[in-house]
């Protein structure tokens, strides 16, 4: 039996795919991670390719053109046409070469050239697992949110004769509606009831927890003293130090570049507020751009703070008082290592909204409440109580186990799958 991987987010699927490689290959299975020069956060040395291999994957480079249809005007995109076939194409003969029995992804909704796979799985009956973590995405990141609006009729009669229309074209955001015969494996209820309520049949769906959270079964057993000292040694910081965790994500591209702005001085303005002893550091998201690191350089400097953007972000989530961001996977990780955390949503973006009214306290949907908020459950153990008692009931639905086992239920359904 053989299994392709495909992520699309590197950093978000490696240490997912890489757990269930690890059985698969235990089963008998053979397993291959596909990657591709633009496989966002590749270039990092932990999702590097000999990182990938030394993990045990077996690694399968494919070299894609690039392509993308944000603000490109009809003859522009009529010359892209070459590279639509082209991409195509060597898909098809990923796949020939091969032959896969069961192809895995982090999502369907990823770019031109997931769609692309998919839909060729779709057409050559190739059985797909969706191994997701949510229940919404971003929608396409090569569309844009208009990509059916604006698209002019010679491009759409084009992709038509092409037989390319529904992979250029679609501009859904659930999980599952563009493989719409692919299976689902996700983390929790919580995900389950999302993907019903939004037109998934129970059937494709299976609760096997987050292959990703088993490593945060390992380090929860982990002696919490000792990870903090070596971070505060690495850092340089006194013993005597209390961390805080910035976890930044591309808010930018959802919200503009003014919002990161003004999240980032109300932050600074909350972190600066804090007793001496209180160190942020700030951890970057591998896709921010040159205006972001300034912006985040330009409003969090000096001795209290610290900027990484490399290495396993466990052992910090791990050792902080409290990890702060607004839709990240990272804050979903802090909770499940029974870190608090304060998610920020003053846009009151409910799609994207990670605890819902699960944990009010844990949420902040006005920026003046950011500094409150924060001194609160670093200071008050009351507050702080409230808060974890509602993330731990958060945490019942979300999480379906953790008890190190998720890789191991993904890779037997990933079997059963190609029976």
């Amino acid at each position: 039996m053989k299994v392709l991987f495909v992520p699309h987010y590197i950093y978000l699927h490696a240490e997912s795919f890489c757990r269930v490689i690890s059985h698969l290959n235990v089963m008998g299975c053979t397993a291959v991670m596909v990657v591709s020069s633009d496989s966002y956060g590749i270039e990092r040395s932990e999702y590097s390719k000999e990182q990938l291999r030394t993990r045990g994957c077996r690694v399968r480079e494919l070299n894609l053109p690039w392509l993308g249809w944000t603000g490109l005007g009809t003859l522009a995109r009529l010359r892209q046409t070459p590279s639509l076939l082209n991409c195509r194409e060597r898909i098809r003969r990923l796949l020939w070469q091969e032959r896969p029995d069961v192809v895995v992804v982090g999502s369907d909704l990823g770019r031109f050239h997931i769609r692309v796979l998919l839909d060729e799985c779709d057409r050559q009956r190739i059985a797909v697992l969706i191994l997701t973590t949510t229940s919404v995405g971003y929608g396409p990141t090569d569309n844009g949110k208009a990509s059916r609006r604006g698209v002019r009729w010679p491009v759409r009669l084009l992709l038509r004769l092409l037989d390319l229309q529904r992979p250029a074209l679609f501009d859904g955001s659930v999980i599952g509606t563009f493989a719409h015969r692919a299976k689902i494996a996700v983390p929790g209820e919580m995900c389950k009831a999302r993907l019903q309520e939004q037109g998934i049949e129970e059937e494709r769906v299976f609760v096997t927890g987050d292959p990703g959270y088993d490593r945060l079964f390992e380090i929860r057993n982990e002696p919490e003293n000792g990870l903090r000292s070596a971070i505060l040694a690495r850092l340089r910081w006194p013993e005597e130090s209390k961390l805080v965790m910035y976890c930044t994500e591309v808010i930018h591209e959802v919200y503009g570049y003014e919002y990161l702005e003004k999240i980032n001085i109300a932050l600074s303005a909350a972190f600066d507020s804090l007793p001496a002893e209180y160190r942020v550091v700030v951890k970057l998201h591998p896709r921010e751009t040159d205006d972001t690191r300034r912006s985040f350089a330009r409003n969090f400097s000096g001795s209290r703070y610290y900027t990484i953007e490399d290495g396993e972000v466990l052992p910090y989530l791990r050792s902080v008082e409290l990890c702060v961001g607004h839709f990240s996977q990272v804050l979903m990780e802090a909770v499940l290592v029974g870190t608090p955390v304060v998610a920020i949503n003053i846009q009151r973006d409910v799609r994207r909204s990670l605890f819902a009214e699960a944990a009010p306290l844990a949420t902040v949907k006005d920026d003046t409440e950011l500094k409150t908020r924060i001194f609160d459950i670093l200071q008050s153990a009351e507050t702080r109580r409230q808060v974890q008692q509602q993330l731990a009931a958060w945490v019942k639905r979300q999480c379906y186990a953790l008890d190190g086992k998720n890789a191991a239920r993904v890779a037997s359904l990933i079997v059963n799958l190609s029976t």
